[in-house]
């Protein structure tokens, strides 16, 4: 009976080291973007990050002018590095489409000016709660909601 539960204990202790040393590797990670010369980023697209990002993790967005439609379809955080829309602007690569289309729930986007698109600057759907913050539009590049349970919190949209 002793050795039983001497192996028990040594069993658990196993399983409950593998869990603590596989937990760590699923922390958030900060993934840089730049497409400029100069900086070391570990992408040039906002997109590239996007789809090599985990759940969690945050994208910073180094100043410069991307073009690019971007579909985010995991919980992330998207900041620009400087926190100021005037030096980080994202502009449709393809004009019909939106510049951000959010299909997950947990979105961050902060510090960008978005334009260029005649569809929508950042697109909603089918998520439960997003975060926007300093975000600058232009022209056409309006901010769409589709759907009927959105809560938008913590939120400073300027139109130029």
């Amino acid at each position: 009976m002793r050795q039983m539960k001497g192996k028990c204990i040594i069993v658990f202790l196993v399983i409950l080291a593998f869990h603590l040393i596989t937990a760590g590797n699923a922390a958030a990670i900060a993934i840089s973007v730049n497409n400029g010369a100069g900086q070391v980023a570990n992408f040039t697209s906002i997109q590239a990050a996007v789809n090599a990002a985990n759940p969690g993790d945050e994208i910073i967005v180094k100043p410069g002018i991307y073009e690019e439609n971007i579909k985010v379809t995991k919980s992330l955080s998207i900041v620009s590095e400087s926190g100021n829309f005037s030096n980080t602007i994202v502009r449709a690569a393809n004009s019909s489409e939106d510049i951000f289309s959010i299909w997950a729930n947990g979105v961050s986007i902060k510090g960008f000016s978005i334009n260029g698109s005649s569809s929508a600057g950042i697109h909603f759907l089918e998520l439960l709660i997003a975060i926007l913050k300093t975000i600058n539009y232009l022209t056409t590049a309006v901010v769409l909601i589709y759907t009927c349970s959105v809560q938008v919190i913590r939120s400073i949209i300027m139109k130029s």
